[in-house]
């Protein structure tokens, strides 16, 4: 499953959330309490998934925050089982076969 990534802006932070559906699960901000002569690991990456800890770090672009985050989210959904099962396409198991097809051998 792959987070929906929005603006996110307020008065005193920059950044962008994730999304999975209606449930935003990431916020990825700058960090500003890094000293200017500090330019490396500047993007945050707060987690709001259950069972998860809330800082996940910060790191040098936005790109590598969203990467991480989106790793972090599908070992999660992979964890929980909460990804959608296979759909059924026939209800017949597999040796099955029908009429002419099994007389036919």
């Amino acid at each position: 499953m792959e987070l929906v990534w929005r603006d996110s802006k307020s008065q005193y932070t920059v950044g962008e959330s994730g999304w999975l559906g209606k449930f935003k699960v990431f916020s990825i901000h700058y960090n500003s309490t890094r000293s200017k002569s500090n330019t490396d690991d500047i993007w945050q990456v707060a987690c709001l998934l259950p069972g998860i800890k809330d800082d996940l770090g910060c790191f040098k672009t936005i790109e590598e925050a969203k990467d991480i985050a989106q790793r972090v989210m599908d070992i999660w959904i992979e964890g929980t089982g909460l990804s959608s099962p296979q759909p059924i396409l026939s209800t017949e198991q597999p040796n099955e076969q029908k009429g002419s097809e099994a007389t036919n051998e």
